[in-house]
């Protein structure tokens, strides 16, 4: 039993798209699975907390051609780094590359990955699999999560831009008039205390927004915005399914013409100490209007103010600390260092123009 399916241009752009994200979703291996009507790649982290899953139809290639059908369970397991060797520059892809032919056979240990560029050259790899041959399957069906709500992804996406790129859990909040995305962070500057976000989505900016009760869910962020930036990429709506904090959170897309389709299943973890309200003693509250239907509101541990006296007091940092009669956080200005310290800083009153003569101007 074997496979083997070709790729053109279009084609491949979009399938090295597609590896780039999931590899980043996954973890150290990616599974390929292969029966007579699609090609299915899944991974999963190490904590077993992320599932990805990408199904290519066999409408989806240019030519594909396999012998195995569903109960023979053909597939094989690859590292994710020899997976993403062949398809790691989307603009040699691009600009290049003008086939992708991809071979297995059940009696191999390798995976045959071959493209040709728009010049004649072929470019072979040969992929060695992992000595783990275990199905990954996932056993939960989405169907059973009655709760959910799709968008555009440039909409998720452009509120995601509003957080901070940092390792951590995404909590959603949803009710029936609008959908809240929070999270908290350490403090990156001060290296204490916590940076909460909040922001809110209103439930008329969704495609379709079916919401059974209100629930709140917790899940990876960088995995979820991973995908986002895929759909966005491929210009597919994005699908978020939900129930209650003790179900996991699949988010789906599916390409033109039912041609491929993908899902990321996410663990729903325990949600954070997230702030309720923006009266905490010894923070430091500011709110951003981000537009009519957008607000966010950014919470952050307050600055501790040093005893300042009245005027301007020298530290001796060679920084001035320029005091306030407000009671507000005074501005700390560096002092800019000199070229000449002997001479001082001199700056002119005027600028004088500079006249250039010509020969015959001199003579006469």
């Amino acid at each position: 039993m074997g496979i083997q399916c070709t790729l053109r241009e279009n084609e491949l752009r979009s399938w090295g798209r597609a590896i780039q994200s999931l590899c980043l979703m996954g973890g150290n291996e990616v599974q390929l699975q292969f029966t007579d009507v699609a090609l299915t790649l899944t991974t999963c982290d190490d904590a077993i907390s992320t599932f990805a899953s990408l199904s290519f139809n066999n409408t989806f290639f240019s030519s594909y051609e396999c012998e195995a059908t569903d109960a023979d369970n053909l597939h094989c397991k690859i590292p994710t780094k020899c997976l993403l060797k062949p398809f790691r520059s989307l603009k040699f892809l691009t600009k290049c590359a003008s086939e992708c032919s991809i071979e297995f056979s059940s009696n191999s240990d390798n995976l045959n990955i071959t493209i040709i560029t728009k010049f004649g050259a072929k470019i072979s790899y040969s992929l060695h699999l992992t000595s783990n041959t275990e199905l990954l399957q996932l056993d939960f069906d989405s169907n059973s999560l009655k709760s959910n709500v799709t968008c555009d992804a440039k909409l998720i996406l452009g509120s995601l831009s509003n957080f901070h790129e940092a390792k951590g859990d995404l909590t959603l909040k949803i009710d029936e008039t609008k959908m809240s995305l929070r999270n908290s962070i350490t403090d990156l500057v001060q290296k204490q205390g916590k940076v909460y976000t909040e922001l809110s989505l209103n439930a008329v900016d969704f495609i379709e927004y079916t919401l059974q009760q209100d629930c709140q869910v917790t899940f990876p962020f960088r995995e979820f915005k991973t995908f986002v930036v895929f759909a966005d990429t491929m210009r597919l709506p994005v699908t978020l399914r939900f129930m209650s904090q003790s179900t996991p959170v699949v988010v789906s897309i599916i390409g033109k013409e039912g041609t491929y389709e993908g899902s990321l299943t996410l663990g729903n973890r325990s949600h954070p100490d997230l702030v309720e309200n923006d009266s905490r003693n010894g923070n430091l509250v500011t709110s951003i209007d981000a537009g009519s239907s957008v607000t966010q509101t950014r919470i952050s541990t307050s600055i501790p103010i040093p005893h300042i006296s009245q005027g301007s007091e020298r530290l001796n940092n060679g920084s001035v600390t320029v005091s306030t009669t407000n009671g507000s956080v005074p501005r700390v200005r560096k002092k800019r260092p000199l070229l000449f310290p002997n001479l001082g800083r001199v700056i002119p009153s005027k600028v004088i123009p500079l006249i250039i003569l010509s020969d015959s101007e001199i003579d006469e």
